[in-house]
């Protein structure tokens, strides 16, 4: 996890969105990880680590949480309403 990037947080429609962004070169790639994922566990993984890590000294990457699945106490499993807002925002 040392390599992991600045969090913050974007507002849409009242929920924040966690995004990072780090990296260097031309190209600025913006990933949405797949399925339900958290974008500050993903880093310890030493999978995701390496692969994030490869992608950041290829182009400026840009991070996003999908909507409604960042980490909550309790629960991983984002709502439906939040699941069917973020397939119309990507």
């Amino acid at each position: 996890m040392s390599n992991l990037p600045e969090i913050k947080y974007a507002k849409s429609d009242g929920m924040s969105i966690a995004y990072s962004r780090w990296g260097e070169g031309d190209h600025v790639v913006v990933f949405t990880p797949p399925f339900i994922s958290n974008i500050e566990l993903m880093w310890d993984l030493e999978e995701w680590e390496r692969a994030l890590t490869w992608a950041g000294k290829q182009s400026q990457m840009i991070l996003i949480d999908k909507r409604g699945v960042a980490y909550r106490i309790g629960s991983w499993y984002p709502q439906r309403s939040n699941r069917m807002l973020a397939m119309s925002w990507q």
